[in-house]
């Protein structure tokens, strides 16, 4: 157990809710596990809940940004040039190893970089007042 997230008194008895370092959480009454809220949580956990419930726990680290659609999680360096790596790992907890993270990296973190602001020139080559202006603008950078 890693952290305690909760904790009342009921029916004179604590119930608990804790995190673990594998970062399961798990429901106690009066000392004892509450098997029940597995089922209940399986039936009401799709993957867009779950990435929007790792994104959370991602923006904790003060280095990155995380957000969530979908089932996809966005993770983003508050400090442009600013490296962090990531890396996965899954753990089983059915009969089936089905359970799986796909890793891809949208655009590597690269320092930051100066401004530079377009500039241009405008010449008027023709018009009076009250008519349409033919203008001439030349780009420079």
């Amino acid at each position: 157990m890693t952290q305690v997230l909760d904790v009342r008194a009921a029916g004179g008895k604590l119930y608990v809710i804790a995190r673990y370092a594998d970062g399961n959480l798990f429901h106690f009454y009066g000392g004892a596990r509450i098997t029940d809220w597995d089922a209940v949580a399986d039936a009401n956990t799709d993957f867009p809940t779950l990435a929007t419930y790792l994104a959370e726990l991602i923006s904790s680290n003060t280095a990155v940004s995380a957000v969530a659609v979908g089932p996809s999680i966005t993770i983003t360096s508050l400090v442009a040039g600013t490296a962090f790596t990531i890396a996965k790992s899954t753990t089983d907890f059915g009969g089936t190893s089905d359970q799986d993270i796909v890793l891809a990296t949208a655009q590597a973190n690269v320092p930051a970089v100066s401004e530079v602001q377009a500039t241009s020139a405008v010449t008027f080559i023709s018009g009076s007042t009250g008519t349409v202006i033919d203008i001439q603008s030349t780009a420079y950078r």
